[in-house]
């Protein structure tokens, strides 16, 4: 890492790609600028059939560029990209499993690794507080009419499901190294002893594929841990007895969960 990338919480943080852009707009000959953005913009042709909402900034020079991109990446850190989904990417009414791709992606630094300590911390032994929590979430158990507090469980899958980088800024990042790797880059980079850059980015991209991988796993353990939530939440139910209403008896006294156990 360069001596001001020190503070790095994730690989967004290493700013390879700005680097890049740097030394080209400031040591490059107009000649590998030209090259080097026409190999960008030759791969990125299709970037803008997409909606608005994931719309790359428009840039016409390597400058524009390394502007649009540091504004993709400063929102993506902070507010994210696309609508904020209040839908749970989680079961359908026969309490199979169903993974939505979310239309949005919000990574602020370090999230991901915050994300991924909340799924090892998940307890195969949930205490009564989260047990009651979850009970009544307005979210994963919204069939059963619930309107409580939306459940830890569930908010932990809420960042989760805005994890996943966008396709667009991918295939930024993607052409970008693919440039630094072309004659016009590699000559760049070795004219500035900067050829770190190159290896820098090949770590930024191995550490995204383990992060995918990572995340895999992260579903598949947040999928047991609501299994689990559910076994109990059953097994309470379970628990509680059921009698006949009382002749004259004011049943809108109870709650829901009460009625449940009153035949009327």
């Amino acid at each position: 890492l360069t001596k001001s990338r020190t503070n790095v919480k994730d690989c967004w943080d290493d700013g390879w790609f700005d680097d890049f852009l740097g030394l080209a707009c400031l040591y490059g000959s107009e000649t590998q600028k030209n090259s080097i953005f026409e190999r960008i913009i030759q791969d990125l042709e299709v970037i803008y059939t997409d909606d608005d909402l994931m719309r790359f900034p428009e840039f016409s020079n390597l400058a524009g560029l390394r502007t649009a991109i540091h504004m993709r990446i400063t929102k993506i850190r902070g507010e994210g990209l696309g609508k904020k989904q209040m839908t749970l990417p989680a079961t359908t009414a026969d309490n199979e499993f169903v993974q939505i791709r979310s239309a949005r992606y919000k990574c602020a630094a370090g999230e991901h690794a915050i994300c991924m300590n909340s799924i090892r911390k998940l307890s195969f032994d949930p205490d009564s507080i989260e047990m009651e929590e979850n009970r009544h979430c307005r979210l994963c158990k919204a069939d059963w009419n619930q309107c409580g507090p939306i459940c830890k469980h569930c908010r932990i899958a809420e960042v989760l499901q805005d994890l996943r980088p966008d396709s667009i800024t991918i295939a930024v990042v993607t052409a970008i190294y693919a440039a630094a790797r072309t004659p016009a880059g590699t000559s760049l980079l070795n004219a500035n002893d900067s050829v770190h850059v190159v290896d820098r980015a090949k770590h930024f991209f191995d550490v995204l594929e383990a992060e995918e991988r990572e995340k895999v796993g992260a579903w598949k353990m947040w999928r047991l841990h609501l299994s689990l939530l559910n076994d109990f939440d059953e097994l309470v139910s379970c628990k509680q007895s059921i009698r006949l209403s009382q002749e004259g008896e004011d049943l809108s006294i109870y709650t829901e969960d009460q009625l449940n156990a009153i035949v009327q």
